[in-house]
């Protein structure tokens, strides 16, 4: 049963994600449009995870624990991390020597809609702008020292909007790295959620308006970001 409504997801995560126009000039970044890249996601995500502490196993109950929280039924796969809002979303893989070392997933607010807005209300940034958000942003442990990840995230974010009339992205990050963020341009500070994981660090909700990008974000995001790469 599992195995059939994962299945299920996949398909819809793959329908969906035909439907978006994507062209990258980043040879390592794609997105994610097939089983093999969609299972590989949800597995660096458990694998992150993980090893940050985020995520157990447990035993006596045969579950997922999730920021403190387990995860339901039939989305309680060992070794897999992935939800309802994968149908709605799709993800952008980094790939270095044909191995998946980074992935971040964008959820579009269609379907079951954004993940934040069952717990926050932004109607009236949802109801203005086509509005989408990040979630799911991770690095394998052993490829963190590298620059090249992270702006090619955030080159393919841009691109993506872009290329599919997507104004406002939504993301909710460490309170630690708003300054780096600030620097995007047209990033808003919509609130200061607290310490709601539980990780002894406040997170912020952000609104990162695309239109409005800075020279930073053109200089060291999208020269760096669109750089061919050969690994």
């Amino acid at each position: 049963m599992k195995n059939e409504f994962l299945g299920g997801i996949i398909d819809k995560k793959i329908e969906f994600s035909q439907q978006i126009n994507w062209n990258s000039p980043n040879e390592n970044l794609f997105l994610a449009n097939d089983e093999s890249q969609i299972l590989g996601a949800m597995k660096l995500r458990y694998l992150v995870y993980e090893h940050e502490g985020y995520l157990t196993w447990n035993q006596s109950k045969n579950s997922i624990v999730f920021l403190s929280k387990e995860i339901p039924e039939p989305f309680n796969i060992p070794g897999l991390l992935f939800d309802e809002y994968e149908q709605n979303s799709v993800t952008l893989n980094y790939l270095k020597k044909n191995q998946i070392v980074g992935s971040i997933r964008m959820s579009f607010n269609v379907g079951t809609g954004l993940p934040f807005q069952e717990t926050y209300d932004f109607s009236r940034i949802t109801e203005k702008y086509n509005t989408v958000e990040l979630t799911r942003q991770v690095i394998h442990p052993e490829h963190r020292g590298g620059k090249l990840i992270w702006p090619a995230f955030y080159q393919g974010i841009y691109r993506l909007s872009q290329d599919n009339d997507i104004q406002v992205v939504m993301a909710t990050i460490k309170e630690s790295h708003y300054k780096l963020y600030k620097k995007f341009g047209g990033m808003n500070l919509e609130a200061n959620l607290g310490n709601i994981y539980g990780l002894d660090e406040n997170h912020l909700m952000l609104s990162w308006h695309i239109e409005k990008i800075s020279r930073f974000f053109r200089r060291a995001i999208l020269r760096i970001g669109a750089a061919n790469q050969h690994c």
